[in-house]
């Protein structure tokens, strides 16, 4: 049986895999470059951080509940390349989570909170990462 969890990871990888970019795109969990390939120049981290489920209603059950988290694209990027590439990319990431998109998947609705928008990037070994931070919310449908 599918758990709510699941199901809001499922909505949000979903989305992830029609991002606009073409990218290659490294899941939560997966080791990257596999088999001993090489990286690619520039390609996607992601990261899913679900917080506490808070309580909505007085009234008992499920839907009484809001789960909620961030989800984390790290476009990375080759260091001394420049920055407007990452720029533009990013910008192209972030637009693909728009401000009250809803995901549905299974028995779950999906909304994204605000805009999602890029962070600070920094050095991380040999690439540059910038992150573009989405905030979801999720409610049974």
């Amino acid at each position: 049986m599918a758990t709510r969890e699941s199901n809001i990871f499922h909505a949000l990888m979903a989305r992830v895999s029609t991002q606009p970019t073409g990218l290659p795109v490294v899941y939560p969990g997966l080791v990257y470059p596999q088999n001993g390939a090489e990286k690619a120049d520039q390609y996607i981290v992601v990261t899913h951080s679900p917080n506490r489920p808070e309580r909505v209603w007085i009234t008992a059950g499920e839907a009484s509940h809001r789960h909620q988290g961030v989800l984390s694209l790290s476009l990375m990027t080759e260091v001394g390349v420049g920055n407007a590439e990452a720029v533009e990319l990013s910008g192209e990431l972030a637009a693909h989570f728009p401000a009250d998109l809803k995901l549905m998947y299974d028995n779950i609705i999906l909304r994204i909170v605000q805009d999602a928008h890029i962070s600070t990037g920094y050095r991380d070994g040999d690439r540059w990462r910038t992150p573009i931070v989405v905030e979801y919310q999720s409610i049974r449908a």
